[in-house]
């Protein structure tokens, strides 16, 4: 992970980026981490289309995240990521929609 990591997950503003310009630096995305990603049980990625020019990359995916209390939120949306020279990532963006997301519960 590059120093200078970008994280909007989804873009624009949610409660994983309250301020809608996403969060910046390694100790921002371990926060984002800890807040977001640590709490769930699991996340099932499956992808759909997946598309990489020059140094990023773009896929369709539907992601999967099951909770502690058996509730599962399920994402579909196109997330590209961008690494720098040193091969390391530096801005991960998720395009979907909390309104879009689907939430079944146990």
């Amino acid at each position: 992970m590059a120093e200078d990591i970008r994280i909007e997950d989804p873009i624009g503003q949610a409660p994983t980026n309250p301020t809608g310009k996403g969060v910046h630096g390694k100790a921002a995305a371990a926060q984002f981490w800890d807040t977001n990603i640590a709490r769930t049980e699991s996340i099932r990625f499956e992808a759909h289309e997946s598309y990489a020019a020059g140094m990023e990359s773009a896929h369709v995916l539907t992601l999967t995240s099951t909770f502690a209390n058996g509730t599962t939120m399920i994402v579909h949306g196109i997330f590209t990521y961008t690494i720098d020279d040193e091969g390391k990532l530096r801005a991960l963006r998720g395009f979907w929609s909390l309104d879009q997301a689907r939430v079944e519960t146990a």
